[in-house]
């Protein structure tokens, strides 16, 4: 996994990628944090380039994806760089497919929730 990448939206059981709101705060917390490349929904580019100001944009490199495959190049180091064995070895075959399914079935998401899934009740005073 790259440690300078942040990703947000909401992903559906076939892979599809949703847009999110809040656009513009998710990504000045993820420049706050060093994030140097965040991934967004396809559908939210308009939001980006209207909401997000120059002096983010200057700092981050954006990446839209329409599904979740769209994105796992994006996400994974090749596997030289993560110090596994040479991709010619079948350990690094099964690394490689290991980490590919750990980031299909992961929550790597900021805010991402399953859809139709209640957001947790306000607690009374």
């Amino acid at each position: 996994m790259r440690a300078d990448l942040a990703m947000t939206g909401e992903i559906t059981l076939s892979g599809h990628v949703l847009p999110v709101a809040g656009v513009k705060e998710k990504v000045a917390g993820a420049c706050r944090r060093g994030m140097t490349r965040v991934v967004l929904p396809r559908q939210n580019e308009k939001h980006f380039e209207r909401h997000v100001g120059d002096n983010i944009r200057r700092r981050v490199t954006v990446h839209y994806v329409r599904r979740v495959d769209d994105g796992l190049d994006l996400v994974l180091l090749p596997v030289e760089a993560a110090g596994d064995p040479p991709p010619e070895s079948p350990a690094a075959a099964l690394a490689v497919r290991k980490q590919r399914d750990m980031v299909e079935k992961s929550v790597f998401v900021l805010g991402w929730r399953p859809t139709g899934t209640p957001l947790a009740p306000a607690t009374r005073r």
